[in-house]
């Protein structure tokens, strides 16, 4: 073979593999779903955390939620030294940490509203939207119930322990109904009440010896714990009990499709359950592959999962690239996935709109929104 045949021949194969990496790159953006838009939180106050952060500041960062279809609510904790505002009820100037909320246009981004709160460093900060159209707002010491322009319409003192406001709250509003659960851990004793929004009352109360993660449906309150398989089931007004799911492993992140079936976190898979102790369907997660957090539309229809690789080097394991797995419910299948090329360096947060044809996502000070193909 002389060298201008090999040169040749070379060269076809140089334009062969170049034609069929160009279709696969144009196979694969095809399938990829591109953000709408996006929205840097540092031009609505956001700040990088410092390494001065108090413990515990890192646990409820940020979140993103959908009050409806047309609009996206995000949130952050704010730590400076120093805040100028004006805004009426807004915090002090002397206050360095503030829960602000951002309420913008789903469909172009646009910040609609903007609110600030006073909090601390180290308690559960946060706002959630209700099936009523308002807000639930957890802030240092005190939870606040908001109607859609932010305007308090009720607020009270949490429980205070040895003089200092009780860390560490949960917040679960209902898929649908009035009700919000608040959990709170002190010593060895978890305690949850559950709370009409129509009337601001208790209708319920409970006490455990463990900490758990909650879905609540219209009258139905769903707890479970990542150390076990047992289901437990909560009816306001009726009675209470405990399903044992043998097939499941620890159980998290239980979630609501309908008003007897739900999907929850099972060891590291995902699994459909109903409130008959049923698994509709479940499936595991490779090795190589760690689920997180779930999160589902409204109307039961969509699931999504995020989850993160797991590399593994000669002195530790750590997490790269991560992804948000969109499931339909029905087929099982997935419908759609946004890849990240990295993990956030302080937190992640994301959410299905009601219908589960949008996906809201905070990662650090990004958010992006995405129109999905469902």
């Amino acid at each position: 073979m002389n060298r201008t045949t090999f040169l040749f021949r070379g060269l076809v194969v140089f334009c062969v593999g170049l034609i069929f990496l160009m279709n696969g790159t144009r196979s694969r953006e095809k399938n990829d779903v591109r953000p709408a838009w996006s929205l840097d939180l540092r031009t609505v106050g956001w700040v990088e955390p410092s390494s001065s952060s108090p413990i515990g500041f890192f646990s409820t960062l940020a979140g993103i939620s959908f009050p409806n279809e047309s609009q996206v609510l995000m949130y952050f904790v704010l730590h400076q030294t120093s805040v100028s505002l004006s805004v009426r009820d807004a915090p002090k100037p002397t206050d360095p940490f503030q829960l602000i909320a951002v309420l913008a246009d789903s469909n172009t981004g646009r910040v609609i509203m903007q609110q600030a709160w006073p909090t601390t460093g180290n308690s559960t900060s946060l706002i959630k939207p209700l099936e009523s159209g308002g807000y639930v707002v957890v802030a240092h010491d005190k939870v606040m119930f908001l109607d859609a322009s932010f305007q308090v319409l009720h607020a009270s003192n949490l429980l205070i322990f040895g003089g200092t406001p009780l860390e560490g709250y949960s917040v679960y509003p209902a898929r649908d109904g009035p009700l919000v659960v608040l959990q709170h851990a002190y010593q060895n004793t978890v305690a949850s009440q559950a709370i009409d929004t129509n009337t601001f009352q208790v209708v319920d109360r409970w006490d455990e010896d463990h900490l758990s993660s909650v879905a609540v449906s219209e009258s139905v309150i769903v707890e479970t714990n990542e150390q076990s398989r047992l289901l437990r089931v909560r009816k306001i007004g009726g009675t209470s009990f405990t399903i044992d799911l043998a097939a499941l492993q620890g159980l998290s992140s239980p979630a609501f499709l309908s008003d007897r079936v739900i999907a929850v976190r099972s060891g590291n898979g995902l699994a459909c359950v109903d409130l008959l102790g049923r698994v509709l369907w479940k499936f595991d997660y490779a090795v190589k592959e760690r689920l997180h957090i779930l999160a589902t539309s409204q109307n039961g229809q969509y699931i999504g999962a995020y989850l993160t690789d797991i590399r593994a080097s000669f002195f530790d394991t750590f997490h790269s690239k991560s992804k948000v797995l969109i499931y339909d419910a029905n087929s099982q299948k997935i419908s759609c996935a946004i890849r990240f090329l990295h993990e956030p360096k302080h937190h992640f947060a994301f959410a299905l709109s009601p219908n589960g044809r949008q996906l809201g996502v905070v990662m650090d000070e990004k958010v992006e929104l995405y129109h999905l193909p469902n």
